[in-house]
């Protein structure tokens, strides 16, 4: 039998929960036989080679034992020149924008192979494309199309398993189940064409293991969402020595304290006061009890007049350009107060800055930089 995730990662954020799905299966690549043997139909995973590839001198592909799971294969491959890729196109049928592809893959380790995974796909319904890269040495994971990067604090020579869920232009990557993303984007490069491939079409070096890759084209779903993953691939935890990756930790503001208390470091995130504040007359800044739920408190703000910031600053070591935040609002429902919330982020590291403002009354967005209202 197959193995599975190991320990699934403590929840980071509550994820909606999925619906009625309709019917919807799993098309799945086992690892027990060579890609170019997949083309047996049912719910084979498809991904037999295409017909231009090259691969150069030095491949090895390969169905092997599984060193830690008796029965259980893995495909092996080692890519050193060229190019070769596994592809599985979408049924003509296919009228959807959104899937949601998993795969179980650990790199070779040797500094001859700095790819250890690839994936292309081409989203033809939404007319966009993108490509996951994933390296060994330094556990980076790319999306090429969008042009970002994320460096992970674990090793990709143990096995994980990568979620990538596309849902039209928006790509979004998990691992091992963890609901918090390593990577999103969105993509801007155009196509037609309808399919994933799997492997590497540049010529540079790429090098690993399959244990299996399996494709749900009923939708984007994030860890916890749509179909479990089949109970044949489950992974064996006895067996399963592969560390759990140290994955990022929201900053939290939980609004029970003023903005000007949370100066502690830690998992707090710091907002105090700027220095520069001028809020006028008739301020209000209170914390109170929520209403609606017993024991949870609310930051209340009333600001007429003048100007009231509170800010965080990115840390010195922060190096990236991408970042989430995501807030829980509601408007104070009174004519005197036009905008109900206000968020400023200066992007220094992309070089960039925009502004975030709200409206009660018509319920209008802005992003004041970009100069776009809805």
């Amino acid at each position: 039998m197959k193995r599975t995730l190991a320990t699934v990662l403590s929840l980071l954020l509550v994820l909606f929960a999925s619906g009625q799905l309709g019917a919807q299966s799993w098309l799945i690549y086992d690892g027990s036989v060579l890609p170019d043997a997949t083309a047996g139909g049912g719910d084979t995973l498809n991904i037999t080679s295409l017909s231009d590839n090259s691969p150069g001198a030095g491949l090895v592909e390969e169905i092997i034992d599984d060193p830690n799971n008796p029965g259980n294969k893995i495909f092996k491959y080692l890519h050193p020149d060229g190019k070769l890729m596994h592809r599985h196109n979408f049924d003509a049928e296919y009228a959807d924008s959104a899937f949601t592809f998993i795969a179980r893959i650990k790199g070779e380790n040797d500094p001859a192979y700095d790819r250890i995974f690839d994936l292309q796909w081409h989203n033809g319904n939404a007319g966009t494309r993108d490509e996951l890269r994933i390296w060994g040495a330094d556990s980076t994971f790319e999306l090429e199309k969008v042009d970002i990067k994320q460096q992970i604090d674990a090793s990709m020579y143990d096995w994980h398993t990568i979620r990538i869920s596309v849902n039209g232009d928006l790509s979004t990557v998990y691992m091992d189940e963890n609901p918090v993303p390593v990577i999103s984007g969105v993509s801007t490069s155009s196509t037609t064409s309808k399919y994933i491939k799997v492997g590497d079409g540049s010529g540079e070096v790429i090098g690993g293991y399959m244990d299996w890759l399996i494709l749900d084209m009923s939708g984007a779903f994030a860890p916890g969402q749509g179909l479990p993953i089949p109970e044949g691939l489950i992974v064996d935890v006895a067996s399963d020595t592969t560390p759990e990756p140290e994955l990022p930790k929201w900053l939290v503001y939980d609004g029970s304290i003023l903005p000007s208390e949370t100066a502690g470091g830690g998992d707090t995130l710091d907002i105090a006061s700027l220095s520069d504040n001028s809020p006028g007359a008739g301020l209000i800044e209170e914390i109170i009890d929520d209403p609606d739920n017993p024991g949870n408190k609310i930051f209340k703000y009333l600001h007429p007049d003048g100007k009231l910031m509170h800010r965080h600053n990115f840390a010195d070591d922060y190096a990236d350009s991408a970042f989430t935040f995501v807030t829980r609002i509601k408007g104070e429902n009174d004519s005197t107060y036009d905008r109900i919330f206000d968020l400023q982020w200066h992007n220094g590291n992309a070089g960039t800055r925009d502004e975030l403002r709200i409206w009660g009354a018509d319920s209008t967005f802005e992003l004041e930089k970009v100069d776009i209202k809805q």
